[in-house]
């Protein structure tokens, strides 16, 4: 007797199919909320200002690929590439009257396109800084830091911190300490 393909790897004729099983029961509709008290939304416009003290905190990301290779006990080590992720924190107190936002988002992120133009597709090595230093993750997050600080600092934005993520798991964060105040 010759065998099919099916029978052979044992797969059933259609005819030894059985039924799928019944579909389980449609989800209850979900309760409906408690209706809220009318005082939710009612606010004066001044509330929507920040008390003293308070701070809004604002974070972007962009990402630059850049290669490196670090110098280890007196010998080159493998040159090596990093999709990086910068990410970085500014914070602000008030809000523009006009526009209800704390930071121009279009002056920061293309602060940040600016900055990492300069490292984006090149040897970390063969750029000036780190011509006389190591470009390990930990220097590079701090001069970001203080590259992106004095693009930002005429605009009036406070950069709080980097961090710089050299792989997805695999991150250094740099900031200043807070100022006494």
């Amino acid at each position: 007797m010759i065998k099919t393909f099916g029978q052979i790897f044992g797969f059933r004729s259609p005819t030894e199919y059985r039924p799928a099983p019944a579909s389980p029961p449609a989800p209850q509709s979900p309760r409906s909320p408690a209706p809220l008290p009318e005082v939710f939304w009612q606010f004066e416009e001044e509330l929507i200002a920040p008390p003293a003290g308070a701070r809004y905190d604002l974070v972007m990301d962009t990402y630059f690929q850049a290669r490196h290779y670090v110098r280890i006990a007196g010998s080159n080590g493998p040159i090596h590439e990093h999709t990086f992720r910068l990410q970085i924190n500014c914070s602000h107190s008030s809000l523009s009257a006009d526009e209800h936002v704390t930071i121009g988002y279009r002056e920061v992120r293309a602060a940040m396109i600016q900055t990492v133009r300069a490292y984006d597709g090149c040897l970390l090595n063969e750029l000036p800084p780190f011509q006389r230093i190591q470009p390990t993750a930990e220097v590079l997050s701090h001069l970001l830091y203080l590259q992106m600080r004095a693009i930002l600092r005429p605009a009036g934005v406070k950069l709080t911190k980097i961090t710089l993520w050299e792989s997805p798991t695999v991150s250094i964060s740099y900031s200043e300490a807070e100022e006494a105040g």
